[in-house]
């Protein structure tokens, strides 16, 4: 692996990678946190960049980590749906699905079940992928995280 190949096959925000994940998923969200379970904040970086410093704070007092630095855990969430689900889905329904993933609030797998929960209610199309969606989230912790 090397900095060419990295930057092309690399989901970043600075390449637009797009591409299959996996099928039958609807969204699929990761963030890096520090000891205190915080989302972890890089001013000078716009996704979380291990080669990035970065500042935890817990009851008023501030660590600073310098780079390079892994985050204390990483959690990663995901949503599911079945395939019998995923094979109705049409562009309208798509098209909501991936607005709702892009929406600030929508951090991990419970947040957009719950907004996709809520979109249902005035988008009927979107009630049988509220019904089949399954969220999925599991917290990894660092070995050689600080």
């Amino acid at each position: 692996m090397n900095a060419g190949i990295a930057n092309v096959a690399t989901p970043t925000a600075e390449n637009g990678w797009a591409g299959l994940f996996a099928e039958n998923v609807l969204g699929f969200w990761v963030r890096c946190l520090d000891g205190n379970g915080s989302v972890i904040q890089q001013p000078d970086a716009a996704l979380y960049d291990s080669r990035v410093s970065y500042t935890s704070t817990a009851e008023g007092a501030s660590t600073s980590y310098p780079a390079p630095v892994l985050p204390f855990s990483v959690e990663i969430s995901i949503v599911t749906v079945d395939s019998r689900t995923a094979s109705h889905i049409d562009s309208d329904v798509k098209s909501a699905i991936m607005a709702l993933v892009a929406e600030p609030g929508t951090i991990n797998a419970a947040a957009f079940v719950s907004a996709l929960s809520d979109r249902a209610a005035a988008q009927k199309k979107l009630v049988p992928i509220l019904r089949a969606a399954v969220p999925h989230q599991i917290q990894v912790y660092m070995e050689n995280a600080p």
